[in-house]
């Protein structure tokens, strides 16, 4: 007789737990896609042509960034620079939509709808309009993870772990995140950051980093304002870069440790402001590591606090038959004083989901 096929079920990754099925494919997808537009150079000058394996035009280098674009249906640019501040900084404040509103000029407000795990959110971010086009809002499910260096995956010595690989793409369902009249809900196709370590001259660590935006605004939109537009992604980084040196700690010493899941989520992830994030709980330490206690563990600390707070929140939701995910609390409003510099027309207020 034919031996029965293997059906048993594959473990979901922890990026996945919660995460409606169709985005757990379309994630790899996109995760997939940014390692691939960024595993190529990009092109220096506009004498250099592009090849079938790169597909990159030149753009702009300037600001200590390179930047390029690749033609499509929608065009897509990215931008790479150094940045001297180390990869857990960056990270910290590219994972932090209430950051956003506060070095990019084109930003209105946004929200973090959902928390799903600590690796993965939806997110819902509205845009200021430039005469005399309409607004803009998008509506995003954003999930991270860290991708093992050539040199790090065996075990190696190497000292600056893995880099982290962030991506985004467009989140449909009207019950979450419901369109806006008025508003023109414009789509990430695919948009992300490659944030890796390098030595910087002094001996510090920074950050070499890659962001790649492809979106495709709906409507149509002036020649002028898709150029500023595409140019001011690019120049994310210094933009970035600039505003940390200015208002972030940036030199924190839990930003000062290898790039590692462990390290993200206790040096990071916990870290956020509690309307961004619903309880968190490190993986475990692999195998052969030390023995130090874990960020989470019966330590009285503020992730255990939150690991406790997960917990009740499940048994509470499976009692009721309900879903094992997370909404997480809406934002305060725009006149909290928590949030002195928010606009003061707030965003409309959205569907829980239990």
């Amino acid at each position: 007789p034919t031996p029965s096929p293997n059906t048993t079920p594959q473990p979901i990754p922890p990026r996945y737990v919660n995460v409606p099925q169709p985005y757990h494919k379309q994630l790899e997808s996109s995760f997939e896609q940014i390692l691939t537009l960024t595993s190529t150079p990009l092109p220096t000058s506009e004498v250099q042509t592009s090849t079938e394996e790169n597909g990159w035009k030149y753009l702009f280098s300037k600001k200590g960034v390179l930047a390029g674009t690749m033609n499509g249906k929608n065009t897509t640019v990215r931008g790479d620079a150094i940045m001297k501040m180390p990869p857990l900084a960056v990270f910290n404040t590219v994972i932090n939509v209430y950051k956003k509103e506060k070095y990019d000029n084109q930003f209105d407000t946004g929200k973090r709808l959902i928390t799903y795990n600590p690796y993965t959110f939806c997110d819902y971010l509205r845009f200021k309009s430039v005469w005399p086009t309409s607004t803009r809002d998008l509506c995003n499910i954003v999930s991270w993870k860290v991708e093992k260096s050539v040199n790090d995956g065996g075990g190696s010595s190497s000292n600056t772990g893995g880099k982290i690989v962030l991506v985004a793409r467009k989140f449909e369902d009207d019950k979450v995140c419901p369109k806006v009249k008025g508003n023109v809900r414009a789509e990430a196709i695919v948009a992300g950051w490659v944030i890796e370590e390098v030595k910087l001259p002094d001996g510090e660590r920074g950050s070499k980093v890659s962001i790649v935006v492809c979106t495709d605004l709906k409507g149509s939109l002036p020649g002028n304002i898709k150029t500023l537009v595409t140019q001011q992604q690019a120049m994310f980084p210094v933009i970035i870069e600039r505003w940390m040196k200015e208002n972030e700690n940036w030199r924190d010493k839990r930003f000062d440790v290898r790039i590692e899941e462990r390290n993200v989520i206790s040096g990071v992830i916990s870290q956020l402001p509690k309307d961004l994030l619903v309880g968190v709980k490190p993986p475990p330490p692999p195998e052969g590591s030390d023995n130090t206690p874990q960020v989470g563990d019966e330590n009285g600390d503020r992730t255990g606090r939150l690991r406790q707070q997960q917990q009740q929140q499940q048994q509470q939701s499976l009692a009721n038959g309900g879903s094992t995910a997370y909404s997480a609390p809406l934002p305060p409003t725009p006149t909290s004083p928590s949030h002195p510099n928010r606009p003061s027309n707030p965003l409309p207020p959205l569907p829980r989901l239990w």
